[in-house]
């Protein structure tokens, strides 16, 4: 059985337990704040956006291309075949996940197929396919 849940979530549970919209706002706005401590790089724009289906939702950050310096100006091809790049992608994939988790209770047992979570996560950047 696995079991966690993020501060923010334990902070807020009974709102953000029924309601992602709260979650969504609460990540735009920590999103912006990790930019401006330069968590994330300093001009990072994302889309924050909810799929919502019969079984729960999905939060998807979707990051614009063009905020971020190391890949601005780089035609997919290279973007995909540097190993340099692909590790600095990763990590800036890694630090908004982290943002994510925060808001974040997942208590699933994957042995028994049980999954019980408010809500899953995507991370994609425009105009890249990553």
């Amino acid at each position: 059985m696995y079991f966690c849940e993020g501060l923010k979530y334990k902070d807020h549970s009974s709102s953000y337990a029924s309601n992602s919209k709260d979650i969504v706002t609460a990540i735009r706005a920590d999103l912006k704040v990790a930019a401006k401590k330069e968590f994330l790089p300093k001009n990072f724009k994302a889309s924050v956006s909810i799929q919502r289906y019969s079984n729960g939702c999905t939060i998807r950050v979707k990051i614009k291309k063009n905020s971020i310096d190391f890949i601005k100006d780089l035609a997919q091809d290279d973007i995909l075949e540097s190993k340099e790049i692909r590790i600095e992608i990763n990590k800036l994939k890694a630090r908004v996940e982290s943002i994510m988790d925060e808001y974040r209770c997942e208590n699933s047992d994957l042995q028994s197929d049980y999954f019980h979570t408010n809500f899953y996560t995507s991370i994609l950047f425009d105009e890249v396919g990553i």
